[in-house]
């Protein structure tokens, strides 16, 4: 949809489906999945009414926190755009958009582990290991990415946007080491919706934000477009500051709590 909306020269809406369509592929790939781990007949067995109520009043709740969390990881480039040449923020926003591509592969190994490993060990009452062993693991694959920026980043760069896009390679690192805190966050996350904190999940993304938008707007005349990355890392690390001193009373207090609706 990009690709043609772009060659045809199309308003940006229209670009902008491409989120409708990607969606309504991806729908259609999980619903085929679904039928062929589970008939249709031992489907309606789970999928009922009161189960999509208790799931979906547990999920509603988190919306709010969602929402800042997608708003945090753009403030960069939102306050950037309005103190930058358009031709060195393009630089600049080249590299953060791949380490955004990278980061999305942050919440797909998060999400299996969690399933995997960090949920069951939780309602067991394991918490403090398996945290440890899932955030240690996150950071690790963090790291590797930010080795292979520093290896493959400027053929990437080429590669992809072309031999004048080099110059956003500086970016791309920073970008990346910015990325091993947020592969550690998302196990952060993950963790405060098992133990369904909202309200502290919504207060660890307040404050990155509030946090990042300070350190990129007094940063900039020092550190220049490396104020963007910084203030992100900044915020994240001050995130985890205020909600540390609250998890070893809330994970005592739900343990065992997680479970499913019926």
């Amino acid at each position: 949809v990009v690709a043609v909306a772009l060659a045809l020269g199309a308003p940006v809406w229209v670009v902008a489906l491409a989120w409708v369509v990607e969606g309504a592929v991806n729908a259609s790939f999980q619903t085929g999945q679904l039928r062929r781990a589970m008939p249709y007949q031992r489907l309606r067995r789970f999928v009922r009414a009161s189960r999509c109520k208790a799931y979906f009043g547990f999920g509603a709740r988190f919306v709010a926190s969602l929402w800042l969390q997608v708003l945090f990881s753009r403030l960069d480039r939102l306050l950037l755009s309005e103190r930058m040449e358009p031709e060195a923020f393009g630089i600049y926003a080249t590299a953060m958009q791949l380490t955004e591509v990278w980061t999305q592969v942050a919440y797909l190994i998060g999400v299996s582990l969690a399933t995997a490993y960090l949920y069951q060990r939780i309602r067991q009452g394991r918490f403090g290991r398996a945290f440890l062993a899932t955030f240690a693991a996150m950071v690790a694959i963090g790291l590797l990415g930010l080795v292979g920026a520093w290896w493959m980043g400027p053929w990437l760069l080429r590669a992809i946007f072309g031999a004048q896009f080099s110059a956003s390679y500086p970016f791309l690192l920073a970008g990346m080491a910015f990325a091993v805190l947020l592969f550690g966050n998302q196990i952060v996350q993950l963790t405060l919706t098992t133990l369904d904190r909202p309200q502290l999940l919504l207060m660890m993304w307040a404050v990155a934000s509030v946090v990042a938008v300070l350190v990129i707007q007094f940063g900039y005349d020092r550190f220049g477009a490396y104020a963007g990355p910084l203030g992100l890392s900044v915020g994240t690390l001050a995130s985890w500051l205020a909600v540390l001193p609250w998890l070893p009373l809330r994970v005592a207090a739900a343990n065992g709590r997680t479970r499913d609706p019926d």
